[in-house]
């Protein structure tokens, strides 16, 4: 089976076997990820349509799993941003050497199950950016994008990734000196604050 996965990940070994998530009610989280829980759990119903409850493991490190996890290996990379993501027919489990790292395992996994929310097949995989900074570049002169467009696209650039905008206004921004250079329609620098 191909999987769409973006940016494809660097090692992706398909194992035998599936994993049924229809039973999965519980998410556990490693401590020092608290916060990936919230997003995790809105997440995983947008996709999904069912609700997770959580558990917050005592463990130290970055991880968390759904099920009866596997033995995760750590990441094992000296890349802050790597992870491990483990789909065998009893759960799934991640870890990684940060919350970044571990934010990645997530999106990668919130991917996975755009193919099939019930069934996900079992995988292995390890991954990690060539990449410290992964820029999108915002052109609004060309795109005249409304405010809430903008919030709309930061999940779609953390899902692929993306952990930086280069944001271009030019004309598309109210400047308190020069009010006269902005178009109509033009996002004010309040605007601009709350997108930020």
């Amino acid at each position: 089976m191909t999987y769409k996965l973006l940016p494809r990940p660097r090692y992706l070994n398909p194992v035998a076997g599936s994993f049924d998530l229809l039973p999965v009610t519980d998410f556990r989280i490693s401590a020092n990820a608290a916060k990936l829980a919230e997003i995790a759990i809105a997440e995983f119903t947008a996709e999904t349509g069912r609700g997770l409850t959580t558990d917050q493991d005592k463990t130290a490190g970055w991880g968390f799993s759904l099920g009866k996890p596997p033995n995760v290996a750590d990441a094992a990379d000296d890349n802050p941003e790597a992870y491990r993501l483990e789909i065998t027919a009893t759960g799934i489990g991640a870890t990684a050497n940060t919350y970044t790292g571990l934010l990645h395992a997530w999106q990668t996994l919130k991917q996975l199950l755009r193919h099939d929310s019930e069934s996900l097949p079992c995988l292995s995989i390890h991954d990690w950016p060539d990449l410290r900074w992964r820029i999108y570049h915002l052109d609004m002169k060309a795109t005249r994008r409304r405010l809430d467009n903008l919030h709309a696209i930061l999940p779609q650039l953390a899902e692929f990734k993306i952990n930086a905008v280069l944001i271009e206004y030019e004309d598309y921004i109210q400047l308190e000196r020069h009010p006269e250079l902005a178009v109509d329609g033009a996002l004010s620098q309040a605007d601009i604050r709350e997108w930020i």
